[in-house]
C-alpha cells in the first residue's frame, strides 16, 4: 500500500472543506426560509410588502438609498444630519449708469504705444497690454463687471470701452 502524498492529502482537505461549505449554506438557507402557509390560509399582504416601503406607499428614490449606503457609520441608530437648505438666489438689481461709470474708474490706465509704421494701437491697463477687442474686468461693489475695448487712440491717449455684462 502507498503512502499519500502531500499533494493527494490536500486536495482531500479541499474536497471535505468545500463539502463542508455547501451544506452549511444549503441549510442555513433552510433555516432562514419564510414558514410555509398552511393550507387554505392566504395571507393579507404579499410577502414583498412586508420588506419593500414602496409596496406599503412610502417611495423610495435611489438618492434616498443611496444616502442610507453613505451613512457615516458612527451616527447613533436612526439620526441623520439636519438638510441643508438651498440657498434662494438673491434678486438682481438692475445696473444703473452710474455704477458703470463707478467700475470704469476702477482701471488703472498706464500708458499707450503704437507699433511701428502706424500699425495699431495698444494701452497698458492695470499692468495688461491690451488692444482693440479684448475683454477687461474690474470688481465693483460685488459684482463683476465686463468690458469690451472699443478704440485706442495712442495719439490722443484715448481708450474707449463698451460695457458688455455684469456676472
Amino acid at each position: 500500500m502507498k503512502t499519500p502524498t502531500r499533494h493527494s492529502l490536500w486536495l482531500a482537505y479541499a474536497a471535505t472543506t468545500l463539502c463542508l461549505l455547501t451544506l452549511s449554506a444549503a441549510l442555513t438557507a433552510v433555516m432562514h426560509a419564510p414558514p410555509a402557509e398552511a393550507a387554505g390560509e392566504q395571507n393579507e399582504k404579499p410577502p414583498a410588502a412586508e420588506t419593500d416601503p414602496a409596496v406599503e406607499g412610502e417611495p423610495t428614490t435611489p438618492a434616498q438609498n443611496a444616502s442610507e449606503l453613505l451613512r457615516d457609520p458612527f451616527w447613533p441608530v436612526g439620526w441623520q444630519p439636519p438638510r441643508k437648505e438651498a440657498k434662494k438666489p438673491k434678486p438682481k438689481k438692475k445696473i444703473t449708469q452710474d455704477q458703470w461709470v463707478a467700475a470704469r474708474k476702477q482701471f488703472k490706465i498706464q500708458g499707450f504705444s503704437k507699433q511701428r509704421g502706424g500699425g495699431q494701437s495698444l494701452a497698458v491697463v492695470d499692468g495688461n497690454i491690451v488692444q482693440a477687442g479684448e475683454r477687461l474686468t474690474t470688481n465693483f461693489r460685488g459684482r463683476r463687471f465686463v468690458f469690451v475695448v472699443r478704440r485706442i487712440d495712442a495719439d490722443t491717449e484715448t481708450l474707449e470701452l463698451r460695457p458688455l455684462e455684469v456676472k
